[in-house]
């Protein structure tokens, strides 16, 4: 007769038989189990694995653009991050003891810069006008503009088109000097023009201005120290400038003598030996000053 199952796997069984199989698949396990969900199974598998820290990436930027904008948009967007474009022109020159400066000015003109001298142009410089201040010494390469191209001074106004020369404004001394061109010198109450070759000191000491040469003018741009009838401590003063060094006059009344000529100032010793010789003074040095006896 076989077992329930033998004649289970011949057919579906009948009557008792059958009630008999309900009974056991009610008692079995089986019952219970149940197709397992998929999205279960991975969370429960992610839950498993091994916790790895993932790198965060710095943000990219993608820009769309259609066709050629983008690739145009591309250097001008370079440009504006670089802050190239926003640097505003200097207006403002200085420099300190022992130092020299050149600049290229906003119209194309130049300027060199002696010690301790200090030099500004005027808001709008190039565009509007062609307007600065001076106090201390400068040589300027002016190119011809639109506008005249103006120094001023504490007591004087040097006016050009386009031209070289030479302006020392320090204290009550004004001196222009001329390479190449034509300069206008003018107060409030008198004016005089300058031709090449030509050199005067403000306020005028003379009706005529005095001649230089223009291949060794201004002097202190070829190592010389220019001195016509200066006091003695205003060289000094000259000297400890052009090198950064302290230069002191024991004698007062040694620091009124009048000096001319001209001193080799390669170097401050140079300077100092040919001043002494020229007024027949004698100096010592301690701890790096000079100290003219």
């Amino acid at each position: 007769m076989g077992t329930l199952f033998d004649r289970l796997e011949e057919g579906r069984p009948e009557g008792p038989e059958e009630a008999e199989l309900h009974k056991i698949w009610e008692a079995s396990a089986l019952r219970e189990a149940r197709v397992p969900d998929t999205q279960d199974a991975w969370s429960d598998l992610a839950a498993r694995l091994p916790k790895h820290e993932v790198p965060k990436r710095s943000p990219v930027f993608r820009f769309a653009w259609a066709g050629g904008l983008a690739l145009a948009a591309i250097p001008v967007l370079v440009l504006l991050l670089s802050g190239d474009l926003f640097q505003p022109p200097q207006l403002h020159f200085k420099t300190q003891p022992g130092e020299q400066q050149s600049a290229d000015l906003a119209d194309g003109s130049t300027v060199v810069l002696n010690a301790d001298t200090a030099y500004s142009l005027r808001e709008g410089f190039g565009d509007a006008h062609r307007t600065s201040m001076l106090v201390g010494e400068a040589f300027f390469d002016v190119v011809t503009g639109d506008h005249p191209f103006i120094i001023e001074t504490p007591l004087a106004e040097v006016r050009v088109v386009g031209t070289r020369f030479n302006v020392f404004a320090r204290g009550d001394r004004v001196r222009v000097g001329v390479v190449e061109g034509i300069v206008e010198v003018s107060d409030q109450r008198q004016k005089m023009t300058l031709q090449a070759g030509q050199q005067i000191w403000w306020p005028p000491r003379q009706e005529q201005p005095e001649t230089v040469t223009p291949d060794r003018f201004p002097p202190w741009r070829n190592h010389l120290i220019h001195c016509d009838r200066t006091p003695l401590a205003e060289v000094c003063a000259e000297i400890g400038r052009r090198f950064n060094v302290i230069i002191r006059v024991e004698n007062p009344e040694t620091g009124k003598l009048l000096v001319d000529g001209l001193l080799d100032a390669s170097n401050p010793k140079s300077a100092v030996d040919a001043l002494c010789l020229l007024v027949d003074k004698t100096y010592r040095q301690e701890n790096g000053a000079f100290i003219i006896e």
